[in-house]
């Protein structure tokens, strides 16, 4: 079974760099420009990504995992991971989800998802081995507070495919979707 991914994936990843004060709470983070990103450093954000898959008749299934995910400012490249997943059904998986082809766009301005990468991996469901395999990416952007050297969080959408049966051929696959409702990832520092 197939499953397509189509859905929203909100990432506030809070980094693992501090730039000093905390933030304060009721200040709202804003929406960093990428051409105002800092040019060196490569801080690294820790959250959890979240999304929900469409499994037709069996119904919505949320995944939850560990995401790690490093901004390498200087060669404005994302890499990561995303591991230890679990799902609204109490079933745990085994494998990682690896943050490949990940770049900052520089010129992409505030708003348009300067900050994207393939999921690439797949995960297995430990009670009967059912195979999750990722044709999935995500797309986000840098927040930060105001005066701050580097942003502290990372939010974005997710989109793709998830492939659960026939992947590598021998039958047409079976595809699930990512749905936009309850697909997010979070963090804090």
């Amino acid at each position: 079974m197939k499953f397509w991914l189509t859905g929203v994936l909100f990432a506030a990843l809070a980094a693992c760099e501090s730039t000093g004060d905390g933030g304060g709470g009721s200040t709202p983070l804003q929406i960093v420009d990428p051409a105002s990103l800092p040019v060196t450093g490569a801080p690294t954000y820790t959250g959890t990504l979240n999304f929900v898959l469409n499994e037709g008749g069996a119904g919505d299934v949320t995944y939850t995992g560990d995401l790690s995910l490093t901004a390498s400012f200087a060669g404005d490249t994302i890499t990561g991971d995303v591991s230890n997943f679990t799902d609204s059904d109490a079933e745990t998986y085994t494998g990682t989800l690896t943050l490949i082809n990940g770049d900052i766009d520089r010129g992409a301005g505030a708003g348009i998802n300067p900050v994207f990468a393939d999921l690439d991996g797949s995960l297995t469901r430990a009670s009967d081995a059912q195979v999750l395999e990722s044709g999935a990416a995500i797309g986000g952007e840098f927040f930060g507070s105001a005066g701050a050297a580097t942003p502290e969080e990372v939010r974005g959408t997710v989109t793709g495919s998830f492939c659960t049966e026939n992947c590598s051929g021998g039958g047409p696959p079976s595809i699930v979707a990512v749905e936009v409702a309850g697909s997010t990832f979070t963090a804090s520092q």
